[in-house]
């Protein structure tokens, strides 16, 4: 026997039949019609090259292809299998490589309606396909081995009265809970501007869109398509009945369940019998997004001023405990009861999510969390609304309580929100106290006589009693935004272009805050290298890394105490101080480069002390105290309650910079921790580098030291992470809001967001240093690699330490989010660098290259 007939379910494995002729085996064990066919298999092609000496010239192959003549026993095979009336399909079947199942689609010939004939010469014609340009050239370029080969199917025509395709999955949505049919009365593919029954299968029933089908395909007795008319009366007639669709549906999920695989189904029906032609997988459905899914929306607005890059799993899984303890205290300080928290449990730890590395809030979890709150069913808010969303997702379901009983919880609220602020002062004292008294045992730790066991204990201690038990600090940063938007209204009347710049104008003495001392630490360190020659030599002249090299092994008097103070500064104040923004993984080594090329800039500049901000910013706060005397001179009542609420604002914010800089600190206590594990791990031979650890969970870091790890070589896990770590680095940025269904990695676009905020024509911001310039546009991509020009206008995303050292080329400072109470605002005044922060949508209006006009007068930024 030369082909391999329908009949002979053995061959289903053998490769020399091509998937197509597998699918349709496949369909043997499911009670369907399958018209009859047979398949010519793929190594009977070598007949035809067997007189060559070489099979290497695809010139010489395509003329051995043209030149070859069947024997007469295939004809005669034919005859015995066929009616000799009867026209075929000859399609090829080819074998798929794995990873190229799209690739070859619709390159090889293929043939509808072929008198028996006809038939050996279209199984030449598919065979030549094999070696068109479009072939070989994918082939050549995806290193794929040469083909000489290829099955060719042969299956009896069906004179359908009506045919189409079907799928197992919307194939345009990419629903995987919906099936689409889509059908044409006779044979499909031939008429022009054919009108299509469209059928959608769902739980819900069949959705149908029946078109008028004015005429139809049919096959003449020689082989010829003429298009018969559809008479009137039967025009809007389904082409496909009821009892087919059902079958068909059925026959999609049998294929599915059997293969694991969603399938598509050509089919015919003729005399009311359904007839299958060809099964096929839908191929890269990772590809397909499923708009079936869960919809939700990821914002990393929130994360972007300390998490603004690629982050590690070590950083993931520290954030994600932190937020979920957030979380829950934010739930519970706003009203929500035990028993709304205990059910939403699981919600706590799915606040957060990571994309390609970077951190986004979860705006379907958070708006469920909201809803939570007794706030929300009564519409009088408490929280601050935080995100940059007017998606609303239905949560209307997730407060049981009646209205009444909300209201109530809300008038205890009140209460309990008064008592709180009493005790507020008292209990913040208790709470520095004992973070400061666990902040200096911490900091001042032999790490170095500690076990990995033993170091696990202790930060499971430090997590269990700080770091998930933050709520003072929660409470304080709350009544602080409660006081400033007080403080805003009353001097909403007075702001000049942004309504809340008057207001930040009485907070402007950011000096004196905690969250300052790194900054006021680095120009103290830069004002000892400026008084020494020696010193101030070595860094006008020299490298950065020369620089630390020499300060770490120069034995001079001033070389030896200017490295005394940069360890202690490493340790006390800023050092590794974003263990969880560790987009540097090696910052042990790469934060003393950072404070050079910083130290190098200041000395550049000449700055040596702060006089010049402060004295910018006295001027501003007083001359915002004028205008509000003056403006409430006459009204003693408000004007009393105006000083309550500045001197309040003003105790606040202190506070909560207090929080937020010990914050930090611990923050750089857990990296010198998780460093000391990472350096046991590495002396045993189980890391190694000590920064290997950065690739590794705490929970996998601790399931492993304490012997419940399901992965034992976690070595060669940090490489995996390592190799995904670089691609997420070099990576384009992806948009700091992304809508995703389903699975976020199936098939998602994570670059563009049609961000629902309309915001305005200007791009406007808060004023945190005056001035007015011109010039283009450089926003910062947080890679080393990035240089600033002279004059250029520095644009970020947030605050970061690593742009002062760039500040000195600034023409201007724009920052999308933040306040004017960060450090690099304060050097920026120092500097008379014109700066604007808090400008919504700042990125999605500059790019690089873009020349702007910068008004830190109005707030203004305007596109020239």
């Amino acid at each position: 026997m030369i082909f391999i007939q329908d009949s002979q379910t053995h061959y289903v494995t053998h490769p020399a039949i091509g998937e197509k002729a597998k699918e349709l085996f496949k369909l043997q064990q499911f009670d369907v019609n399958v018209p009859r066919w047979v398949v010519l298999p793929a190594d009977f092609m070598a007949e035809a090259f067997k007189n060559l000496s070489s099979l290497s010239n695809t010139g010489d192959l395509i003329r051995a292809l043209d030149s070859y003549v069947f024997p007469p026993s295939v004809e005669a095979e034919l005859a015995l299998l066929f009616p000799a009336d009867t026209h075929f399909m000859v399609r090829p079947s080819a074998w798929i490589e794995k990873g190229h199942e799209t690739a070859f689609d619709n390159q090889f010939e293929s043939f509808a309606i072929v008198p028996r004939a006809e038939v050996l010469q279209k199984i030449k014609a598919v065979w030549r396909s094999i070696f068109s340009d479009e072939i070989l050239s994918y082939r050549a370029t995806h290193r794929l081995a040469p083909n000489l080969g290829i099955a060719v199917i042969i299956q009896k025509v069906v004179n359908a009265h009506a045919s189409g395709l079907a799928f197992g999955l919307h194939p345009t949505r990419g629903s995987r809970k919906e099936k689409l049919i889509s059908a044409v009365f006779g044979i499909s593919g031939y008429a022009e501007n054919t009108q299509t029954d469209t059928y959608i299968l769902a739980s819900g029933g069949i959705d149908r869109q029946i078109e008028r089908k004015r005429e139809r395909a049919v096959i003449q007795p020689d082989g010829s398509i003429d298009m018969e008319q559809v008479p009137r009366i039967h025009q809007h007639d389904q082409a496909v009945a009821d009892e087919h669709l059902v079958t068909l549906s059925q026959l999609l999920d049998d294929l599915r369940m059997e293969n694991q695989q969603f399938y598509q189904l050509e089919f015919a029906i003729h005399d009311e019998h359904l007839h299958i032609l060809q099964a096929q997988p839908i191929y890269r459905l990772d590809e397909l997004k499923d708009t079936s899914g869960e919809y939700t929306i990821w914002d990393n607005s929130n994360f972007s001023q300390n998490f603004g890059g690629v982050i590690t799993p070590l950083t993931f899984s520290c954030v994600k405990t932190y937020m979920e303890a957030h979380q829950k205290n934010r739930a519970s300080f706003f009203g929500a009861s035990k028993r709304m928290i205990k059910r939403y449990n699981a919600f706590f730890s799915t606040s957060v999510g990571l994309i390609q590395g970077r951190l986004y809030s979860n705006v379907r979890v958070q708006q469920t969390l909201d809803a939570m709150l007794p706030e929300n069913r009564v519409n009088v808010h408490f929280v601050p609304k935080v995100q940059q969303t007017t998606y609303r997702f239905d949560t209307s379901d997730v407060y049981k309580g009646s209205t009444n009983e909300a209201w109530w919880n809300m008038v205890l609220l009140t209460g309990k929100m008064y008592k709180r602020y009493r005790a507020l002062h008292r209990k913040v004292g208790e709470f520095r106290k004992y973070s400061e008294k666990t902040l200096h045992r911490y900091q001042y730790m032999d790490w170095q006589t500690k076990s990995a066991h033993e170091l696990m204990q202790l930060y499971l201690q430090l997590e269990r009693t700080v770091l998930t038990r933050w709520n003072i600090p929660f409470q304080t940063d709350f009544f602080f935004q409660l006081y400033f938007g007080w403080l805003q209204q009353q001097t909403m009347s007075l702001s000049i272009g942004n309504k809340h710049s008057l207001a930040t104008d009485l907070l402007s003495d950011s000096s004196a805050l905690p969250s300052m001392q790194p900054l006021h630490r680095r120009v103290e360190i830069a004002h000892k290298i400026q008084s020494s020659a020696v010193l101030k030599a070595l860094f006008e002249t020299e490298q950065k890394q020369q620089i630390w090299h020499f300060i770490q092994h120069d034995t001079q008097e001033e070389t030896v105490a200017l490295r005394h103070v940069i360890e202690k500064y490493f340790l006390e104040i800023d050092g590794y101080d974003d263990i969880l923004q560790s987009s540097a993984i090696n910052q042990k080594d790469h934060a003393p480069l950072e404070l050079i090329a910083t130290l190098q800039s200041f000395l550049h500049r000449h700055i040596s002390d702060l006089d010049h901000a402060r004295q910018i910013e006295s001027q501003i706060q007083t001359s915002a105290e004028e205008k509000m005397e003056q403006h409430l001179r006459r009204r003693p009542a408000k004007r009393w309650w105006y000083h309550k609420v500045l001197h309040d604002s003003r105790t606040l914010l202190r506070m909560k910079e207090e929080f937020d800089y010990d914050y930090k600190k611990f923050c750089n206590v857990v990296l010198r921790m998780f460093s000391a594990i990472g350096r046991r791990l590495a002396e045993e031979g189980i890391l190694e580098f000590e920064s290997d650890i950065h690739f590794l969970s705490k929970e996998e870091i601790f399931d492993f030291i304490e012997g419940r790890s399901i992965t034992t070589d976690i070595n060669a896990l940090v490489g995996v992470r390592k190799e995904e770590y670089e691609r997420f680095q070099i990576s384009p940025p992806i948009a700091s809001q992304i809508a995703t269904y389903g699975i976020p990695y199936q098939s998602n676009d994570f670059s563009v967001f049609e961000n629902e905020a309309n915001y305005s024509e200007r791009i406007q911001g808060l004023v945190a240093c005056l001035g007015k310039v011109q010039g283009v546009v450089r926003v910062w991509d947080s890679q080393e690699t990035f240089v600033l020009a002279e004059g250029e206008i520095l644009v970020t995303q947030c605050a970061n330490v690593q742009l002062e050292k760039h500040l000195v080329s600034a023409a201007a400072l724009l920052i999308q989010r933040g306040t004017i109470w960060n450090p690099l605002c304060l050097l920026a005044r120092q500097m008379n660098v014109p700066t604007i922060v808090s400008i919504e949508g700042l990125l999605d209006e500059l790019s690089d290259g873009d020349v702007i006009e910068v008004d830190a007068i109005t707030g203004e930024v305007r596109k020239l």
